[in-house]
């Protein structure tokens, strides 16, 4: 099949990133560092988790309530020089299930040993600044779950097959003084399903060019133009055949620094997308793109909120939709950092462009946090609320879910 236009571009683009950012990034490893001492910070944890999940399989009707049981052992790393920092957060959560209550009216308490599992969470970040002007760097991150999540923001799956996904993330950047800056990456990600046979899984890989131009009017007032081109592929699967595609999204941001700790943004922008393959599909979607938000962060007080508009990138059988969605978090200590109190939600209405379907889903949740032992214990308690209501049956539920959670905690700074 002869390739598109888009596809071209979105190659050549990829390409010309990975030779810059190697050339830049091999340069900033070689180049000699002005000060190797570092100062080191070694935060290990653990947190053990009790939940009870009144529909975990997520469905219409009959639900499946079950308890958890969650230990989560991990570490922070932070290293920090006068050039380079190196930022590593890994958490290695072991979940274990008991069934409460089957689907089937009278079925009594089912077996849900299957869906024991060990996860991952691993969040890299590196970097270094070669030069007054010039910086080079990599993330990295790496998640192995049941949870639909964290495949995509917007996505709308609800099977709670295990899968992972690998995102590496290698960047750079160039200081133009006072007026801005200019940001090249490349990010490769891999998305494998580790459940079912290879007939009936939703296994892709991207590769995604981004460049991003900031100019500063002020100190408090900031202009982003993001570029981005990249590529989804499927390998073959006659169960659930889904289309490549190449997408380009260009988007305008304004920023303005509210004050110290609170920023604010605005913008807007376009996406088009074309399919190799058009059997079901539209050959390419296109939607405009709109962003508000307001995000802060001082010693008692966290802030995010905002407001998207975009269309979905990985979803299952070319079930593609565009989505507006909602997103609010606030937390805020009192009593010399020692209670936690945070709340939040999102609300998401996702229109079906391959189908008639149209889902409303929100979701609320609250907790408090009590630390104690010279703040190296907190002992916490959350109550998460989602409904999904949809204009097609079988696609709504509701779902409670209430965890208590125990988390220890040891500092360990060095110089």
């Amino acid at each position: 099949m002869k390739k598109g236009l888009a596809g071209s571009i979105v190659e050549d683009c990829l390409l010309v990133s990975v030779i810059i950012i190697a050339i830049f990034g091999l340069c900033g490893v070689l180049k000699p560092c002005s000060s190797m001492a570092a100062d080191w910070r070694i935060t290990p944890s653990i947190t053990e988790e009790g939940n009870y999940d009144s529909n975990y399989f997520r469905s219409t009707v009959n639900p499946t309530s079950v308890w958890g049981l969650t230990i989560t052992p991990a570490v922070e790393v932070e290293a920090v020089t006068e050039r380079s920092k190196l930022s590593l957060s890994y958490k290695m959560p072991y979940y274990m299930y008991f069934g409460t209550r089957g689907a089937t009216p009278g079925s009594g308490a089912i077996n849900l040993s299957s869906q024991d599992y060990l996860g991952q969470d691993l969040s890299l970040l590196a970097m270094t600044r070669v030069s007054n002007r010039l910086t080079t760097g990599m993330t990295e991150t790496f998640t192995m779950t049941r949870e639909p999540a964290f495949s995509d923001t917007l996505s709308q799956i609800v099977t709670r097959n295990e899968y992972w996904v690998n995102r590496i993330n290698p960047f750079v950047t160039y200081d133009i003084g006072e007026k801005g800056e200019v940001k090249l990456a490349y990010r490769n990600e891999v998305l494998t399903f580790m459940d079912g046979t290879a007939s009936t899984r939703n296994d892709s890989s991207e590769n995604r060019g981004i460049m991003t131009m900031t100019y500063n009017f002020n100190s408090t007032n900031h202009l982003d133009l993001d570029n981005e081109f990249w590529r989804r592929e499927y390998p073959f699967n006659p169960a659930s055949p889904m289309s490549a595609y190449d997408s380009y999204q260009i988007q305008l941001i304004y920023r303005h620094d509210l004050s110290s700790w609170l920023q604010s943004r605005v913008g807007g922008g376009y996406q088009w997308r074309y399919f190799d393959q058009t059997s079901g599909l539209a050959p390419n979607m296109a939607t405009p793109t709109y962003l508000v938000g307001l995000t802060g962060n001082n010693d008692r007080t966290k802030v995010d909120l905002s407001f998207e508009h975009n269309m979905v990138d990985f979803t299952v059988a070319d079930a593609y939709f565009t989505a507006y969605r909602v997103n609010g978090f606030v937390q805020r200590l009192f009593f010399d950092n020692v209670i936690r109190v945070y709340g939040g939600g999102y609300y998401q209405l996702s229109d079906y462009t391959t189908s008639t379907l149209e889902t409303n889903e929100w979701s609320l949740r609250g907790g408090v946090g009590y630390s104690f032992w010279k703040k190296r214990m907190e002992l916490s308690v959350e109550y998460n609320y989602t409904q999904r209501l949809s204009n097609l049956p079988g696609f709504g539920y509701n779902d409670n879910v209430i965890y208590m959670r125990l988390t220890s905690k040891w500092d360990f700074p060095k110089q």
